[in-house]
């Protein structure tokens, strides 16, 4: 939304196409999207899903849902929308979580009495809970700051005679 407005909010973000992309390309902008919302959450929520269908099979219920709707929906995805938006990678959140609680509770139960465990707990969930905590203050940071929209329409406003004709061509920018 902010690229719209000439604000760049984070470079590894790749911002949805204008036009009809190919499923290849959506499956790549999904994933390239879920991965840099939270890098720690895709990769241990992935490494928690393969735990769930090697651990419970994927004869198993809770398998076949978390583990399903997660393939399921990319496949869709895939094929569904003409170019994806960031939001609909939204759903795709839950089952990597529970995967990353699986896999934080196998790992626990496995190397509980290990003497490496608790600071490499401390360390994950910091990691974890400390990346999140970044994009988010990053990105709040940029919401607070004022919109080049009304600033451009101040500035109009401000320099520009009262009757002069003004060439607008940019999207959701209108002038009184």
């Amino acid at each position: 939304a902010l690229n719209v407005v000439g604000i760049d909010v984070f470079p590894q973000f790749v911002g949805p196409s204008d036009s009809a992309t190919e499923p290849l390309q959506n499956l790549y902008f999904l994933l390239h999207t879920l991965f840099w919302d939270n890098p720690f959450v895709f990769v241990l929520g992935l490494v928690g899903l393969l735990l769930m269908v090697y651990r419970l099979g994927y004869k198993n219920f809770s398998t076949q849902l978390m583990v399903g709707f997660f393939v399921t929906y990319l496949f869709v995805a895939m094929f569904i929308w003409p170019h994806p938006d960031h939001r609909y990678m939204l759903p795709l959140l839950i089952p990597l979580l529970i995967g990353v609680a699986y896999a934080c509770s196998f790992f626990y139960k496995e190397f509980r009495y290990r003497g490496w465990m608790k600071p490499a707990t401390y360390t994950l969930v910091f990691l974890l809970i400390g990346y999140s905590l970044y994009v988010t203050l990053s990105y709040s940071a940029l919401l607070v700051k004022p919109d080049t929209r009304v600033l451009a329409r101040n500035w109009i406003f401000d320099h520009v005679p009262e009757n002069a004709r003004i060439y607008v061509d940019v999207q959701y920018f209108d002038l009184p």
